[in-house]
């Protein structure tokens, strides 16, 4: 019992009505990383360990399932993934990024990390930032001092294309 109250200290509690907090894969990965280090836990013990990780509204949504939902791990981890997670729309997404803007003394590989996440709403997209709806966002969205410094040079947009990524890693 004092391990799973350690492990869940090191668990970010799992708060989706905080935009800081972390997605539901994410939270879910972490959970069963840390499970791993405690192979005897029981089915009950396991439930445990996400009722001290979740927020208050998550445990009302669990409360909400069925019996037989809310006494098995295996279909709690199910219906968290279901409920909370990113809706993968593609307009909706670029709306989202449309929204987020280089801040004046905001460094530029935060505010990267800020437009990849909207921008790919939050999944692992490889290679995906070379697209060019990203790399014309990225820019457009930058600091207006910094975009003149990234966009000095280029008289056309196919040799920045080529250049971006350059001039991303001199950036950062």
């Amino acid at each position: 019992m004092k391990q799973l109250e350690n492990v869940a200290r090191d668990i970010e509690k799992f708060c989706p009505e905080k935009s800081s907090s972390l997605s539901v894969d994410d939270y879910l990965r972490k959970i069963k990383y840390n499970l791993s280090e405690l192979p005897q836990a029981t089915e009950e013990e396991k439930i445990r360990l996400i009722h001290k990780t979740i927020s208050t509204s998550v445990r009302k949504f669990i409360y909400s399932t069925p019996k037989r939902v809310r006494q098995s791990y295996r279909r709690i981890r199910g219906v968290l993934a279901e409920e909370y997670a990113t809706f993968e729309d593609e307009t909706t997404a670029m709306m989202s990024a449309f929204q987020v803007k280089q801040q004046r003394a905001e460094r530029p590989n935060e505010y990267y990390r800020r437009m990849k996440q909207a921008f790919f709403q939050g999944k692992h997209v490889l290679q995906g930032e070379e697209g060019n709806s990203f790399k014309s966002l990225f820019l457009h969205n930058l600091h207006p001092s910094l975009r003149t410094l990234v966009m000095a040079g280029h008289t056309d947009s196919h040799s920045l294309r080529f250049d971006i990524g350059h001039r991303r890693s001199v950036i950062f």
